[in-house]
């Protein structure tokens, strides 16, 4: 129908094209009116804020699940319909920056130089009766920072005060040393599966109704094959919201009057462009030798191996085992790595979402 004309209900003709009405709607950050197929899930926190605000203690939870299984939005949307006092907050790499963040969303103001103590003490005299607060990417400072059993314990021993964790590690916990936070942060784990093709089909459809005027300017077969490419990412719901936007986008750009498959494919190929340029140019470094390592390397060892003997071919130098796992957590948090265990070995190797080129563009930046 590309170029051609609709029959509005007012019974006049104007030029077909993709008209968006909540562009809010395609934002991997927006609440939809429903989320679907996590129901299970989002009962889970329903249950606990309804509980809580009958005058249980409020609860401690840990979301688990790969990135984009949906943590953050059944997060937010239980939250939000359960009417409970919250604050939102992404982890810093490190502990005291977490908790910096979390002064700014609680105080409004940014409060750096404050050691620890009082700094949480000003937060907590701001913080709403029987609040919820959210950590999200808490795997980001859990895993580097020494300081991640002083910020848990605060969190945890603080009287009508609940917590979320958001993490896509499900050993963020083993991290902590502190036997007290052990015992104080004692969480429900709530777990989070990848989404199936047909899981994100419904995903991008309920998108695509809240966010176009006329839903079925995308094609069925467009949905479709976002949803498989979204799959292929390992049910990566934020990949195909990154790719539905994109397609839209694509169309409004060009004036169609419908998303159809092909135009997914340019959409597709002009993200991954964008996407890949965006990565070379933020990644530092230490972070590009890694990821070269990462192509000659099966496991752990090997690429820590393999980064000491590359670094001085980039003018870097050798590093020790700490810094080194703290760059590869970067990787993994960025879903560049791909892990699997065997017996008491962690294979790695890239990302299979990573085109073919990546690996010379990747040369060329260093």
């Amino acid at each position: 129908m590309a170029g051609g004309v609709k029959a509005l209900k007012s019974g006049s003709l104007l030029p077909a094209y993709v008209r968006l009405v909540n562009p809010e709607a395609l934002e991997q950050d927006h609440i939809p009116s429903q989320v679907v197929y996590r129901d299970k899930q989002l009962k889970v926190f329903l249950d606990e804020f309804k509980v809580m605000k009958a005058g249980f203690p409020p609860p401690r939870l840990i979301a688990y699940g790969p990135v984009g299984s949906g943590k953050t939005v059944t997060t937010r949307k239980a939250l939000t319909d359960a009417g409970v006092e919250h604050v939102y907050v992404k982890a810093e790499p490190t502990a005291y920056g977490t908790l910096v963040a979390l002064g700014e969303a609680v105080l409004k103001k940014r409060k750096w130089g404050l050691s620890f103590a009082p700094l949480w003490g000003d937060i907590e005299a701001a913080l709403p009766k029987q609040c919820i607060i959210v950590i999200d990417e808490a795997e980001r400072f859990a895993f580097r920072d020494e300081r991640r059993d002083e910020l848990l314990y605060y969190l945890s021993r603080t009287r009508d005060l609940g917590t979320v964790l958001i993490t896509n590690r499900y050993d963020v916990m083993r991290s902590v040393v502190d036997a007290r936070v052990l015992s104080s942060f004692s969480a429900q784990a709530v777990y989070f599966t990848p989404y199936s093709a047909n899981e994100l089909t419904a995903i991008v459809r309920e998108r695509v109704k809240e966010a176009l005027d006329d839903p079925s300017a995308v094609e069925g077969g467009a949905l479709n094959l976002i949803a498989a490419y979204a799959a292929g990412r390992g049910g990566d719901a934020r990949y195909a919201l990154d790719l539905l936007r994109a397609a839209i986008k694509h169309a409004v750009v060009n004036g169609l009057d419908e998303v159809t498959p092909h135009v997914v494919e340019e959409a597709k190929q002009d993200l991954e462009r964008e996407s890949l340029s965006s990565m070379l140019t933020s990644l530092s470094p230490t972070h590009k030798v890694m990821l070269l390592a990462l192509h000659q390397a099966t496991t752990i060892g090997e690429l820590y191996t393999l980064y000491n003997r590359l670094a001085p071919t980039y003018l870097l130098e050798p590093l020790k085992e700490r810094r080194l796992r703290e760059i590869f957590l970067d990787l993994q948090i960025a879903g560049l790595v791909e892990t699997t265990r065997k017996g008491a070995k962690w294979l790695v190797k890239p990302a299979p979402w990573l085109p073919p080129e990546f690996l010379e563009k990747l040369k060329a930046s260093l």
